[in-house]
C-alpha cells in the first residue's frame, strides 16, 4: 500500500515525537510535501533536517521582529545551514560571482 505525501510527513512528526495539531507542525508538513515533490522523492532524512531548519529560522525571526531577543547571529547560521543543505539536494543553485582584477577594484574609487 502507498503511503500519500501527507501520511509520510505525519509519519516523519510522529518519529520526531512531535505533537502533529500545531501551527509549527501543519508548517513542517506543508514544506515537508513541498520539497519531497520538488525532491521527486529521494533524501527524506534530508528534507526533515530542512523543513526543520526553515521552522527555526521563522521562529528566529518572529522573536526578533518582535523584540524577545536579539537572534541576528542565530538565524544567520541557520540560514547558512539552510542554503547548503537546499544546495545539496539541488533546490538552489549558488553561483560564484567572478572575482574582479585587484588593479579595477582599487581604481574603482577614484574614477570620477
Amino acid at each position: 500500500m502507498e503511503t500519500t505525501l501527507k501520511e509520510r510527513s505525519l509519519i516523519a512528526l510522529r518519529r520526531l515525537k512531535t505533537d502533529a495539531r500545531t501551527r509549527k507542525s501543519k508548517r513542517w508538513r506543508q514544506l515537508y510535501c513541498d520539497y519531497m515533490t520538488r525532491t521527486e522523492g529521494r533524501y527524506e532524512e534530508l528534507v526533515q533536517a530542512l523543513c526543520s531548519l526553515v521552522i527555526q529560522r521563522e521562529t528566529l525571526q518572529n522573536e526578533q521582529l518582535r523584540g524577545i531577543a536579539n537572534n541576528a547571529y542565530l538565524i544567520a547560521k541557520t540560514s547558512q545551514q539552510q542554503t547548503y543543505l537546499m544546495t545539496q539536494l539541488g533546490l538552489v543553485k549558488v553561483e560564484k560571482q567572478q572575482r574582479r582584477p585587484l588593479r579595477e577594484s582599487l581604481m574603482e574609487g577614484h574614477r570620477d
